[in-house]
This record gives structure tokens, sequence and C-alpha cells, in this order.
């Protein structure tokens, strides 16, 4: 004799609703990031931008390889047109003046060279959802980065006979650096605003 399954009440039936899960469904990992990156990376001018850093800092190097005889020549040269025009001023004070220029312009070069690959690595691989901090920290990493080679340089220079490092030259290539990074975040902007106002 088949009995009846007893059906379950309303009240069943609604606490039977209330006590179900809701699983919420997974996104799906979207592919145009990666692929963006790639097209990054292959572009020439990334490519450009890291090799010239690399040939900058090989260029300091080399320099910083150069006894003080080949040293110098090279700052003798200039200071006799200097001396052209200015022939009154002291020889002693033009060489010193000619290669702590040398050494600004050089590391202003490098600075902002770091500024750049480090802007555009940031811009390709790390997602920072605060644009101004990301703004403060690209030029103070770039100026950290030219500090650091500067300190690596005057020790290297201990071991070239004839020559000795130097902690001012380490303050002059730090701020021939900033001065450097400072000059390409004001070309940036300038361009900036230039293409802005051309496309409205």
């Amino acid at each position: 004799m088949n009995k009846k399954l007893p059906q379950a009440t309303t009240t069943q039936r609604r606490s039977l609703r209330q006590a179900s899960v809701h699983i919420p469904s997974i996104p799906r990992a979207s592919t145009d990031k990666p692929s963006a990156q790639r097209r990054q990376f292959q572009k020439p001018k990334t490519w450009l931008l890291f090799v010239l850093l690399i040939f900058q800092m090989i260029f300091i190097f080399v320099m910083s390889s150069f006894g003080p005889d080949s040293s110098n020549a090279q700052s003798g040269s200039i200071v006799q047109v200097i001396s052209h025009f200015l022939p009154k001023s002291n020889t002693y004070d033009l060489v010193f003046l000619v290669r702590k220029t040398a050494h600004f312009i050089e590391y202003a070069i490098l600075g902002l060279l770091f500024y750049l690959n480090i802007k555009n690595f940031t811009s390709i691989s790390i997602r920072i959802d605060r644009p101004q901090q990301t703004s403060i920290f690209i030029p103070i990493l770039a100026v950290l980065a030219s500090a650091l080679y500067a300190c690596t340089d005057e020790f290297h220079q201990l071991f070239v006979p004839g020559r000795s490092g130097q902690l001012f030259d380490v303050f002059v290539d730090t701020l021939g650096a900033l001065t450097g990074i400072l000059l390409v975040i004001l070309i940036l902007k300038i361009k900036s605003k230039i293409h802005s106002r051309s496309s409205t």
C-alpha cells in the first residue's frame, strides 16, 4: 500500500528559500592589460630609452676610468677657449668650473633618462590608483637612482690611479640629475598643455 509523502508547508518552503545561498559569479579574467603591456614593450621608444640609459651609464663609467693626465687634457682644451673670452680669470678656477659643469651635465642627462625609463616602466607594469602619488614617486626614485650611481662612480674612482672619490662630486651629480628631471617634467607638462589645447 503506497503512502503519500507529506507536503512541505508554506512556512517550510519560505524558510528553505531564505536559507538558500547565493553564489556570485566569478568574473572572467581580462586579457586587455597583458596585451597592452606587450604592445608597449614592443614599441621602439621603450627600448630606445633603455638603451640610451645604459649608454649614458657606460659613458660616465668610461670617463671616470681615465687618469688625471687625460682628464686635464680634456678640460684644458675647454679652459683655453674660455680664457680667450675671460683673459683675467684664474686658470685653476676655470678648470674647477669646467670639471664640475661636466659632472653636472652628465648627470642631468642621466637623471632625465632615469625619470623617463621609470615613468615608462610604471605606466606599463604598475597599477597605481592615485596619480598624485605616482607623480611624486617617479622623480624621487629617479633622483635616488642617480645619487646611488654617483656614489658608485666616486667609489670606482678610488681604484683609478691619480683620482679620488669626493662627496662634493656626489652632491654636484645629484643636483645635476635633479635639474635634468625637473627640466623634462616641465617640458612634458608644456607638451601636454599644447596637445590639450590643440585637441579642443
